[in-house]
């Protein structure tokens, strides 16, 4: 028997499903599957972000001397720094209020977390000390040091 012996009715085309909601749902779950990759990957760079500032004029104690009424304001500003990864990297290159910085140049190589931690804060209480002794030289008085701390060799 030919094709031509079947009559025309016989002949229609089969209908296929469509494969489009096949490659779609594959799609999103190749992106889920990257998108949490990219997110638990950390990359070797730190941020450096504004964070809150905040008025300080009341947090000024001085016993002893006298002092005067305040006007305006004494703002401090902190400094963010985080570890980042693929998504925050990404945010970084278009937000200008962060910085990237490759960690080596940063960090000693082999510094943990809280080494780190204990440099930073150690930097602060030098600053503090630093900026206390500009402000009474600043206003005539004269520094001499009782005391000599080695932080490390």
């Amino acid at each position: 028997m030919s094709i031509e012996a079947i009559p025309e009715e016989v002949l229609e085309p089969v209908a296929r499903p469509s494969r489009w909601p096949y490659f779609t749902l594959g799609g999103l779950l190749l992106a889920g599957l990257l998108s949490v990759v990219a997110w638990n990957v950390e990359l070797p760079y730190i941020a450096y972000s504004v964070g809150p500032v905040t008025d300080v004029t009341n947090s000024i104690a001085a016993e002893g001397v006298e002092t005067y009424r305040t006007s305006g304001e004494l703002l401090m500003l902190t400094v963010i720094t985080q570890n980042v990864n693929v998504f925050e990297a990404v945010i970084a290159l278009f937000d200008p209020t962060i910085d990237l910085y490759e960690r080596q140049a940063v960090r000693t190589p082999g510094e943990t977390d809280e080494e780190y931690r204990s440099r930073v804060l150690q930097q602060m209480d030098d600053s503090n000390f630093r900026s206390i002794v500009v402000a009474l030289n600043e206003l005539g008085y004269e520094m001499e040091p009782i005391e000599v701390v080695i932080n490390g060799l």
